[in-house]
């Protein structure tokens, strides 16, 4: 994934500039910074729910643009802090992203995202209804159904939007350790406000209120303060 000179404003207001940075495949990368600085933004470029007021996007050195919607949907797989479900049961919730799941692998799948003992205590199981935008679970079940989605789609890249922001830690390291035993080659993007991971990350690129980007390469040793032109 390489962002060059990537700039994105929202009407007259300037969001991101000037952002450039690579992530090689595999790599795990952290984006940090406070709100409002352009965190979120990039994973919505990234997945094309937005594209740049200036600047290119590219994976595999081929520009986001000619990349058709349905390969993006296929290869990415996103979690977001606030997740969207649909008014429906936890089945459907799933089967939204693999419609010919297995049962098998829907449990799987529930399980990784520790959520599997949850739902079987429920009088109604995978038919369970979740309500409007998710009203009948709480925040945490509903990040780990979106979790649950991630690894029944297996996508070669993940972006992770404060994705264990309402879980336990133990809870978020449990789900952290099933991440990397089951997608040991997927491309980590994690947005978070929390610094505990930085030491298992191989970048992390930081959006300060002073419009500078701090990128930290564990694999050398050495940080690097980049100013935005």
């Amino acid at each position: 994934i390489e962002f060059k000179n990537v700039s994105f404003a929202y009407k007259e207001r300037s969001i991101l500039k000037n952002l450039s940075f690579t992530i090689n495949h595999g790599e795990t990368v952290l984006i940090m910074g406070p709100t409002g600085q352009g965190k979120s933004t990039i994973a919505k470029l990234l997945l094309r729910l937005y594209d740049p007021t200036e600047g290119q996007i590219y994976i595999h050195q081929m520009n986001l643009k000619q990349i058709s919607f349905q390969s993006l949907s296929e290869s990415m797989g996103w979690v977001p802090q606030e997740s969207y479900l649909l008014n429906d049961t936890i089945e459907n919730n799933l089967k939204f992203v693999q419609p010919n799941a297995s049962q098998k692998e829907l449990e799987e799948a529930l399980d990784y995202a520790c959520l599997l003992d949850f739902i079987t205590k429920l009088s109604q199981g995978l038919q369970s209804p979740v309500g409007n935008r998710g009203l009948k679970l709480s925040g945490g079940e509903k990040q780990r159904l979106s979790l649950a989605r991630l690894f029944l789609k297996k996508p070669s890249i993940g972006i992770f939007d404060e994705a264990t922001s309402f879980l336990d830690r133990n809870t978020e390291l449990m789900i952290q350790d099933n991440i990397n035993h089951f997608f040991p080659n997927m491309t980590r993007i994690i947005i978070t406000h929390r610094p505990f991971m930085m030491e298992k990350a191989h970048q992390v690129i930081n959006l300060d209120k002073r419009r500078q980007k701090i990128i930290h390469n564990n694999t050398h040793s050495e940080t690097k303060r980049i100013n935005f032109n």
